[in-house]
């Protein structure tokens, strides 16, 4: 009998023992984004971003595409957190220096962009200063913010270089990405003048100019925002082939007589030998030739120009060379006075003169693919399980 109960109670023993093991209590995942190599990593940051653009699918409709938004998220997380590893795995360690130095930096310019949202009426620079502060710091923005941020930055750049600083490019790859930018920007902005003139407008890299560009500068007497608006309305009637033109001729005629002396004041002035560009800023009521850099460069024109109204650009590129001056030129901002300043010289870039930019973005793209193709192996070798459930946004 008590050789039974012994039996009986060593199986009790096992029982227990293989019940726990098949039924342990589960691991609870809550905020959890995944666990790599036993490692949990919190949710947090992610699905801060994640809220963001989920909020953005559903104003554009493309709430059908909030899965794979999720997975390419959790995946970009994780993969900052295998290179935050590797960066302990090398022993490498934070200058907290350069921590220092950036989170301050990065946190004084915020601040100076938050005064932007500050009512400064009655209030002195420190006040202004102050409320700013404390906004930044309400939205989550404090000084230790800036300093995680500097810390991260530094980790990942110090990991960039410990597996990419061997890398070098030669003269002959940076000659070939210069043709192929050039060979790009040739079929781009001869196919469309728009996109050339688009580009050069906000200062752009250009590698490559079609023909038939020419710099312009003009003096604009500027006609009264009322008459610019009954211009526009005649000039909408004149397209109509019922209109009476002569008449509607007569009124643009009387409309321009407000400005015409003024404009032959300045054309007696330019004939006397007088400066064109002196008269300009005398004169000239063209916000646009005041600012940098019209103001030195003049106005990018092209016989296929879109951006400037037909008559003012028919009369640039009539011109026949540099210095060349127009008589007025009517449109339904004023009347314009034009000089052909100079020819935008065609073909591509001087290659000599940005071979060291293009370097550095050449040697930038090698050594990225580089140290993303290794980040891949790393990410493929690892044990990672997401939770894809916990990307849920708070109502």
């Amino acid at each position: 009998m008590k050789k039974m109960l012994r039996i009986t109670a060593c199986l009790l023993a096992l029982l227990i023992a293989l019940c726990g093991a098949g039924y342990a209590r589960e691991k609870d995942t809550t905020g959890l984004l995944a666990t790599i190599n036993g490692k949990d990593v919190p949710i947090d940051d992610a699905l801060t971003e994640y809220s963001y653009y989920a909020m953005m699918y559903g104003m554009y409709g493309m709430t059908s595409q909030l899965e794979t938004l999720k997975e390419e998220i959790a995946e970009y997380y994780i993969k900052l957190e295998l290179v935050y590893a590797k960066f302990d795995e090398l022993g490498l360690e934070v200058s907290e220096e350069f921590v220092r130095e950036n989170a301050d930096s990065e946190y004084q310019s915020a601040v100076e962009s938050y005064k932007t949202y500050v009512q400064k009426d009655g209030k002195t620079e420190e006040q202004i200063r102050k409320e700013a502060e404390n906004l930044l710091i309400g939205d989550g923005y404090d000084i230790g913010y800036f300093e995680d941020y500097a810390r991260n930055a530094f980790r990942l750049d110090a990991v960039l270089k410990h597996f990419t600083g061997d890398i070098s490019v030669t003269e002959e790859d940076v000659r070939a990405y210069f043709d192929d930018l050039v060979a790009s920007d040739r079929e781009l902005y001869e196919s469309n003048i728009a996109y050339y003139e688009q580009a050069s407008q906000y200062g752009e890299r250009i590698v490559y100019t079609p023909e038939g560009f020419r710099r312009v500068k003009h003096i604009l007497v500027l006609l009264s925002e009322e008459d610019q608006d009954k211009m526009y309305d005649l000039e909408k009637q004149l397209a109509s082939e019922s209109a009476d033109k002569a008449a509607l001729q007569a009124q643009i005629d009387e409309i321009f007589a407000t400005i015409e002396p003024k404009a032959q004041e300045i054309m007696d002035k330019l004939t006397a030998g007088e400066d064109f560009i002196a008269l300009m800023e005398t004169y000239g009521e063209d916000p646009g030739m005041k600012a940098e850099p019209n103001k030195t460069e003049g106005y990018l024109v092209h016989p296929q120009s879109t951006q400037w109204v037909t008559a003012f650009r028919d009369a640039a590129v009539a011109l026949e060379k540099p210095g060349d001056v127009s008589q007025p030129v009517r449109t339904s901002y004023g009347l314009h006075i034009i000089r052909y300043e100079s020819e935008v010289p065609a073909g591509p870039a001087d290659y000599e003169a940005i071979k060291d930019s293009l370097r550095a973005e050449v040697l930038d793209t090698v050594m990225n693919n580089y140290y993303n193709d290794i980040i891949d192996e790393w990410y493929a070798a690892a044990d990672i399980t997401v939770y894809l459930e916990n990307f849920v946004v708070a109502e």
